[in-house]
């Protein structure tokens, strides 16, 4: 059966069934949903096969009930396409989260043993972290709103030295050369790997 209070990671909330199985899809977007780490992948693999059919016969010994019934509920999907929900074990959902970033499931065993001891501790933690989340993003807007202040001077001072144009351009890059060691906003976007707003 599900606990109550749903397990959170990274401030993220990881979904459990009826059963207590873990869904992987959570897993897979707190590791940055990468394509090639999909829940399927890993369960395909002969260690997750292994590590199941272990499980399986773990649970067979100590519940005595047959193994077509517990295979059908260790791993499974809900749904089609986009939409499918993947759910495993928490053994499997551990093993998953390791496949995916042995940091993660380094953390992942952590915060789940801790999860499942109701260890208080664990909310002060989570509790900390949002603090933190709140001042980092506190800072984040302090900051953007003092750039959006310093921009508007500059095209103020550019203007009242008879910029026109592109100069414009010209001189906002001047700025970004001078904070990011001779990079423009291209070669800014290229080294932190955004998207053109262009």
């Amino acid at each position: 059966m599900a606990v109550d209070t749903p397990l959170a990671l990274r401030g993220i909330p990881v979904t459990e069934d009826e059963n207590g199985n873990i869904c992987l899809n959570d897993l897979w977007r707190l590791a940055g949903s990468p394509e090639h780490k999909r829940a399927r992948d890993w369960h395909r693999s002969k260690r997750a096969a292994a590590l199941e059919a272990a499980l399986q016969n773990r649970i067979v010994g100590i519940s005595h009930k047959s193994l077509k019934n517990i295979t059908e509920t260790t791993c499974y999907t809900r749904g089609r396409g986009r939409g499918a929900l993947t759910y495993a074990h928490p053994v499997l959902a551990l093993d998953y989260a390791e496949y995916l970033e042995p940091a993660l499931g380094v953390e992942v065993r952590d915060i789940f043993l801790r999860y499942r001891a109701n260890d208080i501790s664990l909310a002060n933690d989570i509790l900390d972290r949002i603090a933190e989340q709140v001042r980092e993003d506190e800072l984040r807007v302090h900051s953007r709103e003092e750039i959006t202040v310093r921009n508007k001077e500059l095209a103020t001072r550019g203007r009242k030295a008879g910029c026109r144009g592109w100069e414009y351009a010209e001189l906002h890059n001047s700025g970004y050369r001078g904070l990011y060691n001779g990079l423009d906003e291209d070669g800014i976007h290229t080294l932190k790997r955004l998207r053109s707003c262009k």
